[in-house]
């Protein structure tokens, strides 16, 4: 749905995470509704305290793009993390599970993540 870079706030002087999502995430919907959407969104995000969910700081919006600023998480994708090896059971059901209750936490505030994937869960 867009693509993710860090970034440095320079007033909070801290690393930031931010998803930039371009007009071809905002669908059929018009701009206008699916800006509105996406903003929604990203406030119900923002208002989730949950260790295995990323803390949403801000969203801009500049022009047809939608800016969603975000906690910088260092780490590495599951999907890096199943590569990297062999690991036992217990130790990939850990990590899923980590995922899973993050995604449960966002399904209690009403949220529907619409890209969940292995490249989309950091772990720390």
């Amino acid at each position: 749905m867009g693509v993710v870079v860090r970034a440095r706030d320079p007033v909070l002087g801290r690393d930031v995470a931010i998803k930039v999502l371009g007009p071809e995430a905002l669908g059929r919907s018009g701009t206008a509704q699916a800006r509105a959407r996406l903003v929604r969104e990203a406030q119900a995000m923002a208002r989730i305290k949950h260790r295995n969910v990323v803390t949403v700081h801000e969203v801009l919006i500049e022009g047809a793009q939608v800016l969603v600023v975000m906690e910088l998480v260092e780490g590495r994708t599951l999907r890096a993390f199943c590569a990297e090896a062999r690991r036992p059971t217990a130790e990939l059901v850990a990590a899923f599970l980590q995922a899973g209750e993050g995604l449960a936490e966002a399904h209690r505030a009403g949220l529907v993540h619409r890209d969940f994937k292995p490249d989309n869960v950091q772990l720390l």
